[in-house]
Protein backbone atom coordinates (compact mmCIF):
# COMPACT_ATOMS: atom_id res chain seq x y z
CA UNK A 1 0.00 0.00 0.00
CA UNK A 2 1.35 3.70 -0.79
CA UNK A 3 0.91 4.59 2.73
CA UNK A 4 3.77 5.57 4.69
CA UNK A 5 2.00 6.14 7.84
CA UNK A 6 1.01 2.50 7.40
CA UNK A 7 4.10 1.03 6.87
CA UNK A 8 6.77 3.02 7.92
CA UNK A 9 5.81 5.71 10.42
CA UNK A 10 4.17 5.23 14.15
CA UNK A 11 1.64 7.41 15.39
CA UNK A 12 3.99 8.87 17.77
CA UNK A 13 6.81 9.61 15.99
CA UNK A 14 4.57 11.07 13.34
CA UNK A 15 3.29 13.59 16.01
CA UNK A 16 6.66 14.23 17.29
CA UNK A 17 7.40 15.50 13.48
CA UNK A 18 4.41 17.79 13.44
CA UNK A 19 6.29 19.71 15.88
CA UNK A 20 9.41 19.70 14.55
CA UNK A 21 11.06 23.47 13.62
CA UNK A 22 11.61 22.82 10.13
CA UNK A 23 7.84 21.36 9.51
CA UNK A 24 6.24 23.74 11.87
CA UNK A 25 7.95 26.65 9.28
CA UNK A 26 6.95 24.97 6.27
CA UNK A 27 3.43 24.19 7.05
CA UNK A 28 3.13 27.79 9.36
CA UNK A 29 1.43 29.55 6.14
CA UNK A 30 -0.70 25.57 5.07
CA UNK A 31 -1.97 25.90 8.38
CA UNK A 32 -2.68 29.86 8.45
CA UNK A 33 -4.48 29.44 5.06
CA UNK A 34 -6.58 26.29 6.24
CA UNK A 35 -7.61 28.00 9.51
CA UNK A 36 -8.74 30.66 7.85
CA UNK A 37 -10.86 28.56 5.27
CA UNK A 38 -11.98 26.58 8.29
CA UNK A 39 -13.43 30.11 9.58
CA UNK A 40 -15.02 31.04 6.71
CA UNK A 41 -16.84 27.81 5.80
CA UNK A 42 -17.48 25.80 8.48
CA UNK A 43 -20.90 26.16 10.44
CA UNK A 44 -22.44 25.58 13.96
CA UNK A 45 -24.61 23.20 12.78
CA UNK A 46 -22.19 21.56 9.74
CA UNK A 47 -20.74 18.05 9.75
CA UNK A 48 -17.81 16.86 8.60
CA UNK A 49 -15.91 14.12 6.91
CA UNK A 50 -11.88 14.15 7.55
CA UNK A 51 -10.27 11.90 5.55
CA UNK A 52 -6.65 11.06 6.63
CA UNK A 53 -6.89 12.44 9.62
CA UNK A 54 -3.96 10.92 11.34
CA UNK A 55 -3.17 11.79 14.89
CA UNK A 56 -6.03 15.12 14.63
CA UNK A 57 -3.38 17.66 13.63
CA UNK A 58 -6.30 19.58 12.20
CA UNK A 59 -9.21 17.61 13.53
CA UNK A 60 -9.84 19.46 16.91
CA UNK A 61 -9.86 22.96 15.09
CA UNK A 62 -13.17 21.77 13.17
CA UNK A 63 -14.70 19.54 15.41
CA UNK A 64 -14.99 22.64 17.45
CA UNK A 65 -16.46 24.60 14.80
CA UNK A 66 -19.13 22.02 13.54
CA UNK A 67 -21.90 19.90 15.18
CA UNK A 68 -20.20 16.38 14.04
CA UNK A 69 -16.98 15.29 12.65
CA UNK A 70 -16.14 11.74 11.57
CA UNK A 71 -12.49 11.23 11.45
CA UNK A 72 -11.66 8.24 8.72
CA UNK A 73 -7.75 7.24 9.06
CA UNK A 74 -6.49 3.54 7.81
CA UNK A 75 -3.72 3.18 10.62
CA UNK A 76 -5.02 1.82 13.78
CA UNK A 77 -1.52 3.59 15.97
CA UNK A 78 -3.47 6.63 14.04
CA UNK A 79 -6.82 5.92 15.42
CA UNK A 80 -5.72 5.02 18.67
CA UNK A 81 -3.45 7.76 19.05
CA UNK A 82 -6.20 10.18 18.04
CA UNK A 83 -8.71 8.76 20.66
CA UNK A 84 -6.53 9.66 23.38
CA UNK A 85 -6.36 13.10 22.09
CA UNK A 86 -10.14 13.73 22.33
CA UNK A 87 -10.43 11.58 25.35
CA UNK A 88 -7.63 14.00 27.65
CA UNK A 89 -9.82 17.25 25.84
CA UNK A 90 -13.09 15.71 26.40
CA UNK A 91 -14.52 16.35 22.92
CA UNK A 92 -17.87 14.60 22.19
CA UNK A 93 -18.23 15.28 18.88
CA UNK A 94 -15.66 13.50 16.59
CA UNK A 95 -16.18 9.95 15.78
CA UNK A 96 -13.91 7.81 14.47
CA UNK A 97 -13.31 5.20 11.91
CA UNK A 98 -10.52 2.88 11.08
CA UNK A 99 -10.75 2.56 7.35
CA UNK A 100 -9.29 3.53 4.31
CA UNK A 101 -11.11 6.10 1.71
CA UNK A 102 -11.24 3.25 -0.83
CA UNK A 103 -13.17 0.94 1.50
CA UNK A 104 -15.54 3.14 3.41
CA UNK A 105 -19.27 3.38 2.24
CA UNK A 106 -21.64 6.06 3.33
CA UNK A 107 -25.31 6.44 2.86
CA UNK A 108 -24.94 9.65 4.30
CA UNK A 109 -23.49 12.93 3.20
CA UNK A 110 -21.65 15.52 5.40
CA UNK A 111 -21.68 19.64 4.47
CA UNK A 112 -17.21 19.74 4.10
CA UNK A 113 -14.95 16.93 3.16
CA UNK A 114 -11.78 17.67 4.08
CA UNK A 115 -8.27 15.55 2.67
CA UNK A 116 -5.33 17.43 3.78
CA UNK A 117 -1.97 15.41 3.03
CA UNK A 118 -3.72 12.75 1.23
CA UNK A 119 -3.69 13.52 -2.03
CA UNK A 120 -0.18 12.95 -2.23
CA UNK A 121 -0.46 9.10 -1.76
CA UNK A 122 -3.33 8.88 -4.45
CA UNK A 123 -2.60 6.75 -7.53
CA UNK A 124 -5.98 7.97 -9.09
CA UNK A 125 -6.66 11.68 -8.12
CA UNK A 126 -9.70 12.48 -10.70
CA UNK A 127 -11.90 9.47 -9.02
CA UNK A 128 -10.28 10.23 -5.42
CA UNK A 129 -11.73 13.63 -5.50
CA UNK A 130 -15.33 12.62 -7.84
CA UNK A 131 -15.93 10.77 -4.73
CA UNK A 132 -15.12 13.68 -2.23
CA UNK A 133 -17.67 15.42 -4.57
CA UNK A 134 -20.09 12.70 -3.97
CA UNK A 135 -19.94 13.43 -0.42
CA UNK A 136 -20.03 16.54 0.40
CA UNK A 137 -22.79 19.24 0.11
CA UNK A 138 -21.15 22.56 0.52
CA UNK A 139 -17.25 21.93 0.15
CA UNK A 140 -14.66 20.17 -0.42
CA UNK A 141 -11.48 21.28 1.46
CA UNK A 142 -8.07 19.34 0.50
CA UNK A 143 -4.33 19.91 -0.04
CA UNK A 144 -2.01 18.66 -3.37
CA UNK A 145 1.55 18.75 -4.08
CA UNK A 146 2.11 21.04 -7.15
CA UNK A 147 4.14 20.06 -9.91
CA UNK A 148 7.85 21.75 -9.40
CA UNK A 149 10.92 21.70 -7.99
CA UNK A 150 10.27 21.40 -4.51
CA UNK A 151 7.20 18.55 -4.86
CA UNK A 152 10.18 16.87 -7.53
CA UNK A 153 12.82 16.89 -4.25
CA UNK A 154 10.16 15.55 -1.87
CA UNK A 155 8.98 12.69 -4.77
CA UNK A 156 12.70 11.85 -4.90
CA UNK A 157 13.14 11.11 -0.84
CA UNK A 158 10.33 9.68 -0.35
CA UNK A 159 10.90 7.02 -3.68
CA UNK A 160 14.33 6.66 -2.11
CA UNK A 161 13.51 6.67 1.68
CA UNK A 162 10.27 4.77 1.89
CA UNK A 163 10.13 4.10 -1.19
CA UNK A 164 6.36 4.88 -2.01
CA UNK A 165 5.33 7.26 -4.90
CA UNK A 166 3.93 10.76 -4.37
CA UNK A 167 1.39 12.19 -6.83
CA UNK A 168 1.37 15.69 -7.94
CA UNK A 169 -0.53 18.14 -9.64
CA UNK A 170 -0.64 21.07 -12.10
CA UNK A 171 -3.38 24.08 -10.85
CA UNK A 172 -5.16 23.23 -14.22
CA UNK A 173 -5.10 19.59 -13.55
CA UNK A 174 -7.14 19.86 -10.72
CA UNK A 175 -9.09 22.41 -12.24
CA UNK A 176 -10.52 20.14 -15.11
CA UNK A 177 -10.86 17.42 -11.68
CA UNK A 178 -13.20 19.71 -10.22
CA UNK A 179 -15.24 21.12 -13.41
CA UNK A 180 -18.80 22.39 -12.32
CA UNK A 181 -17.39 23.78 -8.91
CA UNK A 182 -16.09 27.19 -7.67
CA UNK A 183 -12.54 27.28 -6.89
CA UNK A 184 -9.56 28.33 -4.87
CA UNK A 185 -6.56 27.89 -5.04
CA UNK A 186 -3.77 29.18 -2.41
CA UNK A 187 0.13 28.38 -3.44
CA UNK A 188 2.23 27.73 -0.17
CA UNK A 189 5.20 26.06 1.15
CA UNK A 190 8.78 27.46 -0.34
CA UNK A 191 6.82 30.20 -2.76
CA UNK A 192 9.01 32.92 -4.62
CA UNK A 193 9.31 34.93 -7.59
CA UNK A 194 11.66 31.78 -9.08
CA UNK A 195 9.85 28.88 -7.95
CA UNK A 196 6.28 27.46 -7.67
CA UNK A 197 4.78 26.58 -3.58
CA UNK A 198 5.10 22.87 -3.13
CA UNK A 199 1.93 22.84 -2.02
CA UNK A 200 -1.70 23.72 -3.20
CA UNK A 201 -4.43 24.35 -1.18
CA UNK A 202 -7.69 23.76 -2.75
CA UNK A 203 -11.40 24.84 -2.13
CA UNK A 204 -14.01 23.36 -4.36
CA UNK A 205 -17.29 24.81 -3.47
CA UNK A 206 -20.20 23.19 -4.87
CA UNK A 207 -22.47 25.51 -7.06
CA UNK A 208 -25.46 24.35 -5.50
CA UNK A 209 -24.45 25.09 -1.74
CA UNK A 210 -25.22 28.40 -1.31
CA UNK A 211 -28.76 27.72 -2.63
CA UNK A 212 -29.00 25.36 0.61
CA UNK A 213 -27.31 27.76 3.07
Amino acid sequence: MNNPFLEHTTAQEYDRLLGFPIIKTVRKKESQILNNLFEKYLRVNDTVLEIGSGTGHYSMNMAKRVQSLVALEPSAAMSNFLEKKISAEAIGNIRIITSSFENYHSKSTFDHVVAIGVLDYVRDGKNFLERCLGLAKKTVIFTAPQKGIWSAIYALAARREQKISIYRYTKKQLENYLSGCEIQIHETAFTSLLTKGMTLVVVAEKNNSKKTE
